[in-house]
């Protein structure tokens, strides 16, 4: 892995690594909701339990001279 680099320079907006926490919670607020709904006569939505502008990170951008401004950033 010593030799190993990022293809593509895209990062998130933000200082926050990774989204896993948010997701999760995401994800059980709506696997107990489906559990709830015993009939199954309502579809529920997926976005309906959470958004993404509430997540830790606010998109993704390309950033061209990465290499140049942030060394060491386009490593693995």
């Amino acid at each position: 892995m010593s030799r190993s680099h990022r293809k593509t320079p895209i990062f998130g907006m933000t200082t926050c690594e990774s989204e896993k926490a948010d997701k999760a919670k995401w994800h059980r607020k709506f696997r107990r909701a489906a559990r709830m709904d015993v009939e199954g006569s309502q579809f529920t939505s997926f976005r309906q339990y959470g958004s993404t502008w509430c997540m830790g990170k606010d998109g993704k951008q390309y950033v061209s001279d990465a290499a140049k401004r942030f060394p060491g950033c386009l490593r693995k």
